[in-house]
């Protein structure tokens, strides 16, 4: 089969998998509403804020550049969710350059094989938590992964020369657009100047380190001129609420009512990462399938590790994540030694940088798909070596476990497309889009017009209804502040438990353990 067939059909299969899962379910993240809401907020000239808040409409601690980035759809389609098509076809064009990236990097700039670099790409683009980010959320990872693999791609090609260095303050631009869409961009920053220190190239390090400072320099010293003071911080609540330095710092990350994290506290937290990340992640990337359903396609990017969490923890599936961590690792440490290039530092970086967070881990793993399957790929070629056999036989086996992962994949999008139009939903995360959409109409319907709210996603409530929100945590400590801020309803939109009957509420709705109370 001729390369342009082989591509045309790469082309094909991805773009059906995409349209056919692409749905209506936005916000549901909480993440995603905020990102919309800022974009909305930039597109109105209301400046980066929370135009949502009930107290005090603070700058939030996340980076601009997604909501840059979605704030012209407002421009040309105000009214949401009327425009969210054109808010995920964003995301759907930069995964199509994920796709043209990868294969780009793994054939010409580590040399493997056409046909493994080509599946490398599709099973990168098939991975269902990336399919599931980009068609049913508006979340900034197939952007911010775009970014991320064009800076490798360009430090991997930079040398001394003049081209070089042209090549180098490009990949200190787009490093520094992945912070600027990502805090944790910080990874790739510190991973091209680990990269060019290896090799000793100053010219380009300081050509790359000073664009991307330049380019960042501006965002950080605006963010330090109109941060939240800690008192409007805690009166709106929420992770949106807090610098990234505040909620490393916190034992759950936008839970002040848990407490701070000492450094006799970091062991623990490390060691804990280190397995989710091994035992859990790695396996949610290659075979999700594992760990649930088909029904629940990509909803390891939630569900995946952390406290109190059955997916990803029965022992046979953490065995199988811990053994296809050794091949990748193996994969890593034969690339590394053939050639070490700026991705071997970024997934170093990135990890490292993993492992001290406070929240579930999988999401950061998401954006080094791309290499990761680069590495399982050259990990089974390597063990494949191992064994007796003629080369031949070694690329053949590595192609069937590639294409036996992939078809796994094809297998599972197919599952959750046969049954996304159901009526009712049988998928579980569209189920939770309707059961959202119900607790909103019930909401419009039966509380007064504009009373404002306390909510598990305060976004989606303002951008859905035009509510004035604050984040529900801490009900007990918080409650007379809300009142003073004429707050008298609370708002679950994710299966929450109800408060202790002692609190004293009063139940106004109540359905698949989501809820609105009277306080």
């Amino acid at each position: 089969m001729s390369r342009r067939v082989w591509a045309a059909s790469i082309v094909s299969t991805v773009s059906l998998v995409y349209v056919f899962r692409l749905d209506r379910a936005a916000g549901l993240m909480v993440d995603d509403a905020w990102y919309i809401l800022l974009a909305k907020a930039l597109a109105g000239g209301d400046g980066y804020r929370l135009i949502s808040s009930a107290t005090v409409a603070i700058m939030p601690v996340v980076p601009p550049g997604f909501p840059a980035l979605l704030a012209p759809v407002f421009v040309f389609g105000p009214a949401f969710p009327g425009n969210l098509l054109l808010l995920k076809a964003i995301s759907v064009a930069a995964v199509a350059g994920v796709g043209a990236a990868t294969y780009y990097y793994a054939y010409e700039c580590r040399r493997v094989p056409d046909s493994i670099a080509a599946i490398v790409a599709l099973a990168t683009l098939l991975t269902p938590a990336l399919v599931f980010l980009v068609t049913s959320t508006v979340m900034p990872e197939a952007v911010f992964t775009l970014a991320q693999l064009l800076t490798v791609v360009l430090l991997d090609r930079a040398r001394d020369d003049a081209g070089g260095l042209r090549r180098s303050v490009a990949a200190g631009m787009m490093a520094a657009a992945s912070v600027l869409i990502r805090s944790a961009g910080i990874a790739v920053l510190g991973a091209g100047i680990l990269y060019l220190l290896h090799r000793r190239s100053w010219r380009g390090l300081a050509a790359f380190a000073g664009t991307a400072v330049l380019c960042v320099t501006p965002w950080y010293l605006y963010a330090g001129a109109h941060a939240p003071t800690a008192e409007q911080s805690a009166s709106h609540g929420g992770t949106i609420a807090y610098a990234y330095s505040d909620l490393l710092t916190m034992r759950r990350a936008g839970d002040t009512t848990a407490g701070r994290a000492g450094l006799a506290d970091l062991p623990a937290r490390v060691s804990r990462n280190l397995v989710n990340v091994f035992g859990r992640d790695i396996g949610g990337v290659f075979v999700p399938g594992f760990y649930r359903g088909p029904l629940e396609s990509g909803e390891e990017t939630v569900g995946l590790g952390g406290a109190g969490a059955s997916m990803g923890s029965a022992p046979a599936t953490m065995a199988v994540s811990f053994a296809l961590s050794t091949v990748v690792l193996i994969g890593l440490v034969v690339s590394g030694r053939s050639r070490f290039g700026a991705a071997d530092a970024l997934v170093a970086a990135s990890v490292a940088m993993i492992l001290l967070v406070p929240t579930r881990t999988f999401r950061y793993l998401v954006p080094l798909a791309p290499f990761l399957w680069l590495y399982l790929a050259v990990g089974l070629r390597s063990v494949s070596v191992w064994t007796p056999g003629a080369p031949s036989k070694v690329a053949t086996a590595t192609g069937i476990v590639l294409f036996t992962l992939v078809g796994m994949q094809l297998l599972e999008h197919a599952q959750y497309i046969a049954v996304k139009s159901n009526e009712p939903p049988a998928a579980d995360w569209l189920a939770d889009a309707r059961a959202v959409d119900e607790l909103v109409d019930w909401m419009e319907q039966n509380l007064p017009p504009g009373a404002p709210v306390a909510a598990t996603n305060p976004g989606l409530i303002y951008l859905r209804t035009g509510r004035r929100t604050v984040a529900l945590a801490d009900i007990a400590g918080r409650r007379e502040a809300w009142k003073a801020a004429g707050i008298r309803y609370v708002v679950a939109l994710r299966p929450t438990p109800l408060p202790a009957q002692s609190f004293g509420f009063k139940t106004l709705y109540e359905s698949r353990r989501r809820w609105i109370l009277e306080i």
